[in-house]
């Protein structure tokens, strides 16, 4: 039974490109969190935010491909094909602007989202994330191989592997949570995510004047000049010592440090 102001969750989904893409809404209002899960992952690793999602307007989305969204044969899973689903949900919802939060891979789309949409991005949070993928840098030839070796599980879990800190996990539960959810992912998702020959590039002049946060891991940390270039207000602390999935990991910390770029930024407001 929710207590006084708990938003509760109601499980919707919308029809994109004839695929059914599935996600969690919570209260009303046009303007929320919308929350972007990484490669291969869905909205469950989110568990931890949820004194957040349940205070504040909030969307959580599994990406087409991923969770419970549907998930076809021969779809190019690039970005500007996750940031036009992301923008379909916003449109379903009657949100006029708001607060994406985009984990790892979750932080191109929802730059891609803000390239595409403008008026529909309030402010970006970002979570141990990137410009673009590192396998964006990647020639097509690499790329071709890179999706080859994905389509083999042992492949795959080695690359799960080094995403954790066993010192943050002592139990291990961590990983097993991250890894069950994404070996789940179909093996195309997984490889046209990161494998497709399709880029996008900014023009020079393209610069978005909003607030951005980047919480980033150190292994991550040397980050691409570009990204300040573009969005001039971004502000980055490292973590350091963290695993990728740090917002699992320490999830207080990471809620404070959300509700304090939204304060700080008068970005959203609790129910």
């Amino acid at each position: 039974m929710p207590t006084p102001n708990t938003l509760t969750k109601e499980t919707r989904f919308i029809s994109f490109k004839d695929m059914k893409v599935l996600y969690d809404s919570y209260g009303t209002g046009d303007r929320a969190l919308v929350f972007i899960h990484g490669w291969t992952c869905n909205r469950a690793l989110w568990a931890a935010q949820e004194p957040l999602y349940t205070k504040y307007r909030s969307i959580l989305i599994d990406l087409p491909g991923h969770g419970d969204s549907e998930a076809p044969w021969g779809i190019d899973y690039n970005h500007e094909f996750f940031a036009r689903a992301i923008n379909a949900i916003l449109l379903q919802e009657k949100l006029k602007d708001s607060v994406l939060i985009g984990h790892s891979l979750g932080g191109p789309l929802a730059t891609m989202t803000l390239r595409l949409f403008p008026e529909k991005v309030a402010g970006i949070f970002y979570v141990d994330s990137f410009w673009d993928i590192p396998q964006a840098y990647l020639t097509i030839e690499e790329r071709k191989k890179l999706g080859e070796n994905l389509q083999g599980d042992a492949f795959f879990l080695k690359t799960i592997d080094s995403l954790f800190v066993d010192k943050n996990d002592p139990d291990g539960s961590i990983r097993k949570a991250v890894t069950d959810v994404m070996v789940r992912t179909p093996t195309h998702v997984r490889a046209s995510v990161v494998a497709n020959s399709v880029t996008h590039q900014w023009r020079y002049d393209d610069v978005r004047n909003i607030p951005a946060f980047h919480i980033v891991t150190s292994q991550f940390s040397n980050i691409d000049k570009t990204w300040v270039h573009h969005i001039p207000q971004l502000r980055v602390e490292v973590w350091e010592g963290s695993g990728h999935f740090l917002h699992m990991e320490t999830p207080q910390r990471f809620n404070n440090a959300l509700v304090q770029f939204l304060v700080d930024n008068s970005l959203l407001q609790p129910v």
